[in-house]
């Protein structure tokens, strides 16, 4: 349980300083900090980054995904709605916000080039989620992510050697 809060721990270094220069190619700086802060220090996010919880992971791939169309505009929507389906791999609520983004992209405008690739790339981004969502709907009771049974030593016997 303790490495699950130090990556969350971490997940906000990792989300100032690795994450925003590769996606956002702007080096840690000081006009993130108040934001940083503002977030960050808020008594709900000290308690989920120092807790078990995912969702230190999926918030940070929607402030990625939030600081990219807002600093590179409407062009960069795919690249935006891919973080926000791996935000959702870790919280689903996430999900909610696709159509969003994918119609602030516009797809509509200019080439079929264009509305292929924000297609494709809103696609791509939730059908991950829909298919979570359906195997857990056909056997709720059953299916487990982690089954127990196949960690043991059951499988070793005299050929195991």
């Amino acid at each position: 349980m303790d490495a699950i809060r130090f990556t969350n721990f971490l997940s906000i270094i990792f989300w100032l300083m690795v994450l925003r220069p590769i996606i956002i190619e702007e080096p840690p700086n000081l006009k993130i900090l108040p934001f940083a802060i503002a977030i960050y220090w808020n008594p709900q996010m000290i308690y989920i980054a120092n807790g078990s919880f995912t969702e230190p992971w999926s918030i940070i791939f929607l402030l990625l995904a939030i600081e990219l169309v807002v600093k590179k505009k409407y062009n960069f929507t795919p690249q935006a709605l891919i973080l926000l389906g791996i935000g959702a791999c870790f919280k689903s609520p996430i999900a909610l916000f696709m159509p969003c983004f994918f119609l602030y992209g516009k797809p509509w405008i200019k080439d079929n080039k264009r509305r292929l690739i924000h297609c494709f790339s809103f696609f791509s981004s939730i059908l991950p989620i829909y298919f979570f969502t359906k195997l857990r709907d056909l056997n709720a009771q059953d299916w487990q992510p982690i089954k127990p049974k196949n960690y043991g030593f059951s499988h070793i016997d005299e050929n195991y050697l």
